[in-house]
């Protein structure tokens, strides 16, 4: 993916995908996929290094997965 494309793709968006539900996959030990509750935003803060930041309710959780970031970006551009 080009930056222009990732870019455009994030103005587009506000880089920013909600799902309904998320497994939170910086854990080592890795709760349920359904032991959160609500809504669960996740924010594509840098494709480049992968950093994507995780909300639900008034949680924030950091994660590093360069693979992650960039099928969310594909997925954004389509959408």
């Amino acid at each position: 993916m080009s930056r222009r494309t990732a870019l455009t793709a994030a103005a587009g968006i506000g880089a920013t995908v909600a799902f309904s539900s998320v497994t939170y996959i910086a854990s080592a030990k890795e709760p349920k996929a359904n032991a959160v509750q609500g809504p669960v935003v996740v924010r594509v803060r840098d494709v480049g290094s992968g950093m994507l930041e995780i909300f639900t309710g008034t949680t924030r959780i950091e994660v590093h997965d360069k693979d992650l970031a960039a099928r969310l970006m594909r997925a954004a551009a389509k959408g």
